[in-house]
């Protein structure tokens, strides 16, 4: 659900935060470093590996556990942030837990899943992630009428479409 969040308001708080960071919020701008903090996202999605040595050491189920806090809780408080600086830094940080959840959790329905179900336990898991797309569609003020049929929350800021994240991922 994170990046799909990101996604849908990218543009209005980098609109926020770009000024605030001392960056002109241009067209340019707006796509330069929204690009940057996905990819920093993306770089520590990468660094997923280093939950592996944590599983072996903890056990799997307490180290996905723990990715599962870990993104949540960055997730958060990115809407919070001051600075598209910091943003970065959190974007980097949920990145690195999201990525050793995913890890974890594919390792651990091929491993607890019977031989048969393995592989509808994977799709599960992984399209699951897509049904997330519904719950910050809805929350932001440019679709939530056509999306969800219900009022716009023109109140909410787009950047606290991550509260969500805390709890739920």
């Amino acid at each position: 659900m994170d990046s799909f969040v990101y996604a849908l308001v990218l543009v209005p708080s980098l609109r926020d935060l770009l000024p605030r960071s001392g960056i002109p919020a241009t067209k340019a701008s707006i796509g330069h470093y929204g690009g940057l903090l996905f990819a920093l996202f993306l770089v520590g999605w990468g660094l997923a590996f280093l939950w592996g040595p944590i599983g072996d050491k903890f056990g799997r189920v307490r180290t996905l556990m723990f990715t599962i806090v870990w993104y949540s809780v960055f997730t958060f408080l990115s809407a919070f942030v001051a600075s598209v600086w910091q943003l970065a830094i959190l974007r980097l940080l949920a990145g690195i837990g999201i990525g050793g959840e995913w890890a974890m959790g594919g390792t651990f329905v091929a491993e607890e899943w019977p031989e048969q179900r393995r592989r509808m336990g994977a799709g599960l898991m992984h399209t699951g992630y897509y049904v997330g797309i519904f719950w910050p569609r809805w929350r932001t003020t440019e679709s939530a009428a056509g999306m969800a049929g219900g009022p716009c929350l023109l109140w909410v800021e787009c950047r606290h479409c991550f509260w969500p994240g805390f709890g739920t991922g």
